[in-house]
């Protein structure tokens, strides 16, 4: 019953100024050292088992990047991590280089006020085998290098940029509770919309109520989601 109010009461914060958002009601999964333990070593397997599995392709797609689109094939980019403590994350490029606008607070603000921060299926700066990655997912790829060096878990909420967190302090207080995930709620429900407004339910809810058995549930639901395409740009 505690965990359900709980959940209902962070969920209502989507309707609340979020300069205002107080100290979250949630649980600190930092103080629970056998999930912690099983969740860390967890991720060390499953990560190590895919890239070994996967490098291939990972060859493969570094190759089609550098000729098809003839450039460097790893995007690196900080984003904030567990205890706001900030790391490299790593993606299969799909842009033209020069257009990280996070790392630049100017153009940040411009495209922040114009909308063109958010996903598009028209936006001018992916590539053509850019957009391919990315309506597959497997620009995520690299993320697992993340998760074997302990920046990022399989699970858990998106790895944003400083800049996407600064309007709201408290939010990004609570999510660096926990490490970011390669996939998440959010990922598996509503990824189209990448508004931080969007993610906050979804995020909340999963540092309220997480869980090793919940962590492998959405596992499974990622590939689903994944192979529908749904919310892929």
């Amino acid at each position: 019953m505690k965990a359900h109010t709980e959940i209902s009461a962070v969920s209502t914060w989507a309707n609340r100024p979020y300069s205002d958002i107080p100290d979250a009601p949630c649980r600190d999964a930092r103080f629970e050292p056998g999930y912690q333990f099983v969740k860390r070593l967890f991720d060390i397997v499953v990560s190590a088992i895919l890239i070994a599995i996967l490098f291939p392709l990972f060859l493969l797609l570094a190759a089609g990047i550098m000729v098809f689109d003839r450039n460097a094939f790893l995007f690196k980019q900080k984003r904030v991590g567990k205890n706001s403590n900030e790391f490299l994350l790593y993606k299969f490029r799909t842009m033209i280089p020069g257009n990280d606008i996070f790392s630049n607070r100017t153009a940040y603000t411009h495209a922040n006020a114009n909308g063109k921060w958010k996903k598009s299926e028209t936006d001018k700066r992916i590539t053509p085998f850019g957009r391919l990655l990315r309506k597959t997912s497997l620009d995520e790829l690299p993320q697992l290098f993340n998760v074997l060096k302990g920046d990022m878990s399989l699970v858990g909420p998106r790895p944003l940029p400083a800049l996407y967190l600064e309007p709201y302090k408290s939010f990004a207080a609570v999510r660096a509770r926990v490490k970011p995930g390669i996939t998440g709620l959010w990922q598996i429900r509503s990824r189209t919309d990448t508004r931080v407004e969007a993610m906050m339910p979804h995020d909340l809810e999963y540092i309220n109520s997480s869980s090793f058995w919940r962590d492998i549930k959405i596992l499974m639901h990622t590939l689903p989601a994944v192979i529908s395409r749904k919310g892929a740009l």
